[in-house]
């Protein structure tokens, strides 16, 4: 027995010294010995996965190990590590790094990525609906703020800001909206309105009174009022009683002539009217509006412009945006429409513009009105001065666009009254830019909230085009510009001014002085060709 132990007892010494073979439970009687390989910590695991979620308040987490009784450690967004006690609160967007630790042994450390996005709650979701709607938006998420635009294309915090009111939809569109809230991604919801197909297919806005911009700015007597003589002169009625809501000289002729100005429709409507008055206290109860035509006469005058009215909206179909449908209307008027002051009444209305294509101002502003408010697009007309001469009465437009004021002058974007010249100069333009030389009469209904300050959709920036309002500020431009392109080997460069500037621009590049100021930047043309087309203007240098 003493030799048997010894001889086992060496040959476990041998195993272990050399650390070769097996490492078994060695025994005989009297003698037994065990040995253990190292144990692995195992990874923990986080409840919930990587990924973007969308929340209420924030989510939370609860983390596991499969070693039992090993310690988790945790980190947060690059905090130093932390024992892990009780589930985890996130917040906000986080970074989660954790790993195990038992008995001096660590595991391996993995890392979690949480999004989190604010839930959208949709008072009205996305379809058919007969008349207009007011979508209201909220979320359960504290501190969000919602971004919208209804051209469909991605909201920032440039675009219209939410507020408890909701959204006015008045016509079919794309709307998208951005839920924003610190700290966390941003959340989208989009929507395909189609807001009364009857409406937006037949006649938009031209004939809801209540829909109009005039109309909305009105008080409730002068409401009351413009509800009465729309329906009265609508129907050519030749005597249009109030004595319920009996108003003052002043208040009748403001509001026949805002009616005026944003029903374009009323093609038989002239600019004068008598009325009745009571002679104790001086206040008007009826008004008897002046037609050109009678009922028949517009009724035949009145097919004649749908045909031509057809035409058109087939071809704005394909418009995605209300960008496109204005410039497709502008540009077929300007391009349809001759600029003829004959003194007959047709001119200043859409039967003269639309079917006999002749037109004044008065004209050509009806005209661009009427289709826009077909498309459901706020328009109206305004008058002023032009020019800085007081005697010369001009009428324009002024447009909303994509929640937008702008002003339009489809006339002075046809200046030689022909087809073959189509401009750009006063389409959306702000008020700053108009007011260079158009002076609007000051009882006009807009306020600080309706100014025209936007450029965004201006034609120039919104088509990439470099532009100038003045021969000056383009002459120089032009110099900087074209020098960078030579230098670049672009020897054409091409570039538009006013219309009323383009002259002057041409004759500053005749004189000699030219190759001095191009000297200034360091480039020596041997030559160079220039010619202008309406407000275009287009500069080669030779090499």
């Amino acid at each position: 027995m003493k030799k048997g132990k010894r001889i086992i007892a060496a040959l476990l010494s041998a195993l272990l010294i050399t650390g070769t073979g097996p490492a078994p439970v060695i025994y005989d009687t009297g003698f037994s010995l065990t040995a253990y390989a190292a144990e692995t910590v195992k990874t923990p695991a986080a409840s919930l996965k990587s990924g973007t979620y969308t929340a209420e308040t924030g989510k939370n987490i609860t983390l596991s190990c499969g070693t039992e009784g090993a310690d988790i450690y945790y980190s947060l967004n690059g905090s130093d590590y932390k024992k892990y006690t009780s589930k985890l609160s996130l917040t906000k967007n986080s970074e989660l790094e954790i790993y195990a630790s038992y008995k001096g042994r660590k595991s391996k450390t993995v890392s979690y990525s949480y999004k989190l996005k604010p839930e959208i709650a949709v008072s009205k979701k996305a379809g058919k609906y007969n008349s207009a709607i007011t979508v209201k938006l909220s979320s359960a998420a504290k501190n969000v703020k919602f971004y919208y635009t209804l051209d469909g294309s991605a909201p920032t915090a440039k675009s219209a800001k939410y507020t408890s009111k909701g959204i006015s939809l008045t016509k079919s569109c794309k709307l998208r909206v951005a839920a924003v809230k610190s700290g966390w991604t941003t959340n989208y919801y989009t929507g395909d309105y189609t807001i009364g197909t009857s409406a937006v297919t037949s006649d938009g806005i031209l004939n809801d009174y209540k829909g109009k911009y005039f109309y909305s700015q009105m008080n409730s007597s002068e409401k009351k009022l413009y509800a009465a003589m729309f329906k009265g002169i609508a129907n050519h009625e030749e005597d249009i009683s109030f004595k319920d809501n009996k108003v003052t000289t002043e208040t009748l002729n403001y509001v026949f002539e805002l009616l005026r100005f944003e029903n374009p429709q009323f093609f038989w409507l002239l600019d004068s009217y008598q009325y009745y008055y009571e002679n104790d206290t001086g206040l008007a109860y009826s008004i008897c509006p002046e037609y050109e035509y009678t009922k028949t006469q517009s009724k035949k005058m009145q097919a004649s412009i749908d045909k031509k009215v057809t035409a058109l909206r087939k071809k704005l179909r394909s418009c995605k945006t209300e960008y496109e449908k204005v410039l497709k209307i502008h540009d077929e008027i300007v391009n349809t429409t001759v600029y003829v002051y004959t003194g007959d009444f047709k001119q200043h209305n859409i039967y003269g513009t639309l079917v006999e294509k002749k037109a004044v101002c008065q004209g050509y502003a009806n005209a661009f009105s009427y289709f826009c408010q077909l498309e459901g697009i706020q328009c109206v007309n305004v008058n002023g001065t032009a020019v800085g001469n007081d005697t010369e009465w001009h009428e324009w437009n002024r447009v909303k666009v994509d929640g937008k004021w702008y002003n339009m002058d489809v006339t002075w974007d046809d200046p030689v009254g022909t087809p073959q010249i189509l401009l750009h100069d006063y389409f959306l333009i702000t008020d700053k830019q108009l007011d260079k030389d158009h002076v609007s009469l000051d009882w006009f209904p807009f306020g600080k909230n309706q100014k025209a300050t936007s450029t965004s959709l201006n034609y120039f920036k919104k088509e990439g085009l470099t532009y100038y309002t003045d021969a000056k500020s383009a002459y120089n431009g032009i110099l900087k510009q074209s020098s960078s392109n030579y230098k670049n080997g672009v020897y054409t460069t091409v570039v538009y001014c006013h219309f009323n500037e383009i002259y002057e621009l041409f004759c500053m590049f005749e004189k000699s002085k030219v190759y001095d100021d191009f000297e200034k930047y360091g480039v020596y043309p041997s030559g160079m060709s220039f010619s202008y087309d309406a407000n275009k203007f287009v500069l080669t240098l030779n090499k």
